[in-house]
């Protein structure tokens, strides 16, 4: 088919403004939604929640609660969908069905500051979510769109909400499908500003960059693991998602906080491994996981007894 006659739609995945204060729920949120309109930009955009989506309360400004604004989730989950519709929305495109839901959740009643919330799905969410996917076959592709990465996600008890988080409960949920994107939002803003600043500045293919495709697509090839989590938990204990990529991340990524003593603990772990092949029979790369979590522990060993990397 023609690229332009295919039917287009865009699905923004959360901080859609930046919570300073009600002005930015209040008035800037309208203008974005009006901004993203199909007058606008020519297809429609739906819009995921995050944890910048609402006014900041705080110690020194609280949220007064009453019957209508009973905690800060709902508050933040009322002005939200009072411009943008649900947080929570399932709809079909040919054979995909795309799924936007809100996965931050404030762990306080009265507090929303910066670092007050967790990544994961209420119970009602979870219900919800449940319901839906029973009306969607086996074989269906899945694009599941929310903020926080799953991974960095824990199952836990929010005792103010008096709910989980559900993490395990919706893995296990998307594990009966074959074909499942999950797409989340969170990214630094340097590499927000880099992708933007193609638009006036299309990057040009030079034999530098040509060389480091190469010596990337060697690198990643074969036994890599993309810490997207499907094998998580793990009986023994081992934070896996981290540590099978474990020779990539010192080699990609600033070493010095791979090699504190709380991951090389971490990386101990795997010395505890009772090789029930779960996360192999798990992982929708098809990756030996178990074996790839002895060489990524091996390489690792050297390396604090002095290899150079």
């Amino acid at each position: 088919a023609d690229a332009l006659t295919i039917p287009k739609y865009g699905i923004g995945l959360g901080d859609v403004v930046f919570n300073t204060d009600n002005y930015m729920v209040s008035h800037q949120m309208p203008k974005m939604r009006d901004g993203f309109s199909v007058s606008n930009v020519t297809m429609p955009v739906f819009q995921n929640f995050g944890n910048h989506d609402q006014t900041e309360f705080n110690a020194s400004k609280p949220l007064v609660t009453d019957a209508r604004n009973s905690d800060v989730n709902r508050k933040a989950r009322r002005d939200f969908e009072a411009v943008f519709g649900p947080a929570d929305y399932s709809f079909n495109r040919g054979d995909v069905h795309i799924i936007g839901i809100k996965n931050v959740q404030f762990s306080s009643a009265t507090s929303s500051q910066t670092g007050n919330y967790h990544g994961g799905f209420t119970d009602k969410q979870y219900e919800w979510l449940k319901q839906d996917l029973a009306l969607v076959a086996k074989d269906k592709h899945i694009i599941m769109c929310f903020h926080i990465p799953l991974y960095d996600c824990k199952d836990m008890n929010i005792a103010s909400l008096k709910t989980g988080t559900n993490i395990t409960n919706v893995k296990n949920l998307l594990a009966q499908y074959d074909n499942v994107l999950p797409i989340w939002g969170v990214q630094r803003e340097k590499e927000l500003d880099e992708f933007l600043s193609y638009i006036d500045n299309p990057p040009v293919m030079t034999e530098d960059i040509k060389g480091v495709i190469a010596h990337d697509r060697e690198e990643l090839l074969g036994d890599f693991c993309r810490g997207c989590g499907y094998c998580m938990p793990c009986p023994a204990g081992i934070e896996i998602n981290n540590c099978a990529r474990m020779s990539l991340m010192i080699r990609r990524a600033p070493s010095a906080a791979q090699l504190t003593p709380k991951m090389q603990a971490k990386m101990k772990k795997i010395e505890d491994c009772i090789h029930c092949n779960q996360c192999k029979a798990k992982c929708p790369y098809g990756l030996d996981t178990p074996a790839l979590l002895v060489k990524n522990y091996q390489d690792y060993c050297e390396i604090l007894e002095g290899k150079e990397f």
